[in-house]
């Protein structure tokens, strides 16, 4: 599944699956945009991500 998401000014596009519908072990499988990735995929950035992945289902 995917979904698009704007973190940290960029808009992403996520691919993002899990095991069940409570969705236990929630992974991104593929991250897609246009800007340069160089300086934003630090480890933080990849957590935010997944963060703002879980907050939008909210």
């Amino acid at each position: 599944m995917t979904k698009d998401i704007t973190y940290q000014g960029i808009d992403w596009e996520v691919e993002y699956d899990w095991d069940d519908d409570a969705r236990t072990n929630m992974e991104i499988v593929a991250i897609r945009t246009t800007a340069d990735l160089y300086e934003h995929l630090l480890a933080s950035t990849l957590d935010g991500l997944y963060e703002t992945l879980e907050e939008s289902f909210e």
